[in-house]
């Protein structure tokens, strides 16, 4: 009897257990190479809706990334986490909230685009709390997006940028 239980609580611990015949292997790679849009790299946040460089509340900046946990590839899907780091300066005192749409696109070892992927970011902005007027200072912010390719043959590039208007990209050019 003792047998016969200790056979089906063996069985039980087996089959609740993973297969190691189904697992999936996670193969980490070197991660691919980021790079800033030349003509997106620089982002001006207008309240009005005639331009003029009175009506700039923000300009940012992308500064950096890091891909925060490493990069792999399981069953050909990429995977990665990418930090990307913010430099906000405030040119209107009365706006505190900032607001930078962004997008990722994904070039395949080609050089042809894969994917685009489009987010944003939200903060406010910090305080000089030095001073009597409380004003708004130059912010850092950052994001961090999970990046999910499907069926990656070979090394891929992403390109990170601003979405801009035709607006902002004449006065930034």
């Amino acid at each position: 009897m003792k047998n016969i239980i200790f056979f089906i609580s063996l069985l039980m611990l087996i089959s609740c257990g993973s297969n190691p015949l189904s697992t999936s292997k996670k193969e980490f790679i070197k991660c691919p190479t980021v790079l800033f849009a030349a003509e997106h790299k620089k982002y001006l946040r207008i309240n009005a809706s005639s331009i003029s460089v009175d009506d700039v509340a923000y300009k940012a900046e992308i500064n950096n990334y890091n891909f925060s946990k490493g990069c792999f590839i399981n069953e050909n899907n990429f995977t990665a986490s990418l930090s990307i780091l913010f430099i906000v300066k405030p040119l209107i005192k009365e706006q505190n909230i900032i607001t930078l749409p962004f997008y990722l696109a994904i070039l395949d070892k080609e050089k042809k685009l894969r994917d685009i992927q489009y987010y944003y970011t939200e903060g406010n902005f910090n305080k000089n709390l030095e001073t009597e007027t409380k004003e708004f200072v130059e912010t850092d912010l950052s994001k961090t997006i999970t990046i999910n390719i499907p069926d990656v043959d070979g090394m891929i590039t992403i390109v990170v940028g601003f979405m801009l208007d035709k607006q902002q990209l004449e006065i930034l050019n």
